[in-house]
């Protein structure tokens, strides 16, 4: 489930655990603004 960031066009979705995605939808475009990767073992340590 997506979550729009601040009222924007900007949408938040967690892809998978430790993957964030960041995106809007313009026209038939989908465009990817940011994409976060979490090593879980980095924050473990």
């Amino acid at each position: 489930m997506s979550q729009a960031v601040s009222g924007e066009d900007i949408r938040v979705v967690s892809v998978a655990p430790g993957l964030i995605v960041d995106y809007m939808v313009h026209r038939a475009f989908l465009i990817l603004v940011s994409v976060a990767i979490l090593d879980q073992s980095l924050i473990d340590e």
